[in-house]
């Protein structure tokens, strides 16, 4: 065997930091491999920016605000398209990768939670309220969705640790590897925001055509409803 790569999640050099089911196999993992003499590369990611609707919720999303426990914290995400291509690129059989650790993350600007609702803000060219709501809130607005609570508890174990800034480290080696600068927070929602319009714009000229389109014969009321059919005819007995 020639090398191992291990994908983990990005988090501060002596971090305590405890998500479930994540950073203790993570750790393990990380020193098993360190430990066993066989060549290794650790490419530890950030939060994929594709879960931040997942976080936001789309019920806060469709009522243009963002609805979040409070937080100082900052956070840097990325792209799966970039860390694809990252992986992509470490992948080529040269030499230099080896025994190293990558912390792969799209840099500047990280946002806190509160400049959630600025980015939205720009994006959207109105104001979008941050609203500050209690973790059992924040549970609740999960599961009003249909996510089941432990899931929504889940969720919400990452989001205290983006309000901790346990995920706030930038030092471009995603830049690096794939040779160009990694999609932002704000062009992530901006691109999203655009395609929800579009749907949206679909759906609206979709509906004007099946409402502009003349009904079909079978889909008229039956002439005898109507009162112009035969109709049965009475005869009174001589």
């Amino acid at each position: 065997m020639n090398d191992i790569v291990f994908t983990s999640i990005i988090r501060k050099e002596g971090s305590n930091l405890v998500l479930p089911g994540v950073t203790e196999s993570d750790i393990f993992a990380e020193e098993t491999l360190k430990a066993s003499g066989v060549p290794y590369t650790l490419a530890r990611q950030a939060p994929f920016v594709e879960s931040l609707q997942f976080y936001i919720t789309d019920k806060s999303l469709r009522r243009r605000r963002t609805a979040y426990p409070a937080g100082k914290g900052k956070t840097s995400t990325a792209s799966r398209d970039d860390l694809g291509a990252a992986h992509a690129d470490r992948s080529c059989p040269e030499p230099g990768h080896e025994n190293k650790i990558y912390r792969m993350s799209a840099g500047s600007p990280r946002p806190r939670s509160k400049d959630m609702a600025r980015i939205l803000s720009d994006v959207r060219g109105k104001k979008v309220p941050y609203v500050i709501i209690s973790d059992q809130e924040y549970i609740a607005n999960h599961t009003k969705e249909g996510i089941p609570e432990p899931l929504a508890e889940w969720v919400l174990n990452w989001v205290r640790a983006m309000n901790l800034g346990e995920f706030d480290e930038v030092n471009g080696d995603l830049e690096r590897l794939i040779g160009h600068k990694p999609l932002s927070t704000a062009e992530y929602l901006k691109g999203q925001l655009s395609r929800r319009r579009a749907r949206d714009r679909s759906h609206q000229d979709a509906a004007g055509v099946l409402a502009a389109r003349p009904r079909k014969a079978a889909d008229a009321e039956p002439a005898s409803a109507a009162g112009i059919g035969p109709r049965k005819s009475h005869h009174a007995r001589e």
